[in-house]
């Protein structure tokens, strides 16, 4: 089913665990951004067929699955419990986020304590987060 232009869908959907990504009409919200990984990156497997075929679902709290043709709410992969930041780092795994409205790169930012553009420096190719 395709989109509204409001950015949701024209019927609502099932309850989940997710109801979070719901606005209060209890429509699928349009997803704004979502990790540069791929979701099997984060060791998230498609509820429905345990396959690692995924990417992220334009809906919030979905990810769509290649083999099914849906969008699922997939296991909670490595966010179901406390993870260890800098370890993931030397694993290989980013947090870092792709904003779908500026489209740009999001990096964590330890002083602010959030999400802030990544700038890279033309001249040299140099990427580096904000001050």
């Amino acid at each position: 089913m395709e989109p509204l232009h409001s950015g949701v869908r024209d019927t609502p959907a099932p309850r989940d665990r997710f109801d979070i990504a719901k606005g209060v009409d209890g429509h699928l919200r349009m997803r704004t951004w979502h990790y540069v990984q791929k979701p099997a990156e984060y060791d998230i497997q498609c509820d429905k067929c345990h396959g690692s075929n995924l990417w992220w679902s334009e809906y919030e709290g979905k990810i769509w699955c290649y083999d099914c043709l849906l969008d699922v709410d997939g296991t909670e992969g490595v966010f179901g419990g406390p993870i260890p930041i800098e370890l993931a780092g030397v694993l290989g795994m980013s947090f870092d986020r792709w904003d779908m409205v500026n489209k740009q790169v999001l990096v964590w930012d330890k002083k602010a304590n959030d999400y802030v553009p990544q700038i890279t420096d033309r001249k040299s190719d140099v990427t580096k987060e904000t001050p």
